[in-house]
């Protein structure tokens, strides 16, 4: 038997037995239950703060898959190239690196996310958006705050990790936050690859995900 069902089973009993005598409870049987009560309670609390913790790092580690999902089908929509921006079009990374005319760009509107940076509400809110829409794009950690942000772009090997922010406030990137990072040239567009973090619950996640991965 767990430690915790030993002190409920002890303390059914003692309630049970006293009940049986009809004589109340005397003031060190209910000190006994008190002291019960902590004990339970300095064990289940802690426990279940630390699952909760886990359930929103979780949530942000699914986030940058879906992200990683998004960033290919971009690619293959995109001919091998990535955007610098999750705001930039299928048809302006085409249109950079010499497929198309610019003219033309406005054929092929999908794009990774409708705004970034940006929050559940506003991450992917048209058809275009190749992150799913409906508000299912969060911060698990602080919903009002940024779900995803982008980083500069580098070239290879990409930007490094971004500093971790505790408790952002509402529009701001930190905890719970998730980060586009273009490898390539600056102002170019177009983009050979990629990396994606994510800010947890005390720190960078370590599963940084990357182009090709």
């Amino acid at each position: 038997m767990q430690p915790s069902g030993m002190f409920f089973a002890t303390t059914e009993r003692m309630m049970r037995n006293r009940i049986a005598q009809a004589g109340g409870f005397t003031l060190i049987e209910l000190m006994v239950v008190v002291v019960v009560i902590g004990i339970l309670a300095a064990i289940a609390i802690p426990n279940f703060m630390s699952m909760r913790q886990r359930a929103k790092e979780a949530s942000v580690k699914a986030n940058m898959h879906t992200l990683q999902l998004a960033a290919e089908d971009f690619c293959s929509l995109a001919d091998g190239s990535y955007p610098e921006n999750p705001t930039n079009t299928v048809g302006a990374v085409l249109s950079a690196v010499g497929l198309i005319a610019a003219g033309d760009a406005g054929n092929y509107p999908q794009l990774i996310a409708d705004q970034c940076p940006g929050t559940m509400n506003t991450v992917s809110t048209t058809v275009n958006a190749l992150i799913p829409g409906d508000n299912n794009y969060g911060n698990a950690f602080s919903p009002q705050s940024n779900s995803l942000d982008a980083l500069a772009a580098v070239p290879v090997p990409g930007p490094a990790a971004p500093a971790h922010v505790d408790n952002p406030a509402a529009n701001a990137s930190g905890e719970g936050t998730v980060y586009w990072g273009p490898m390539g040239t600056a102002g170019a567009t177009a983009m050979q690859g990629y990396v994606i973090y994510g800010d947890g619950d005390e720190g960078i996640l370590t599963i940084d995900l990357r182009s090709g991965h």
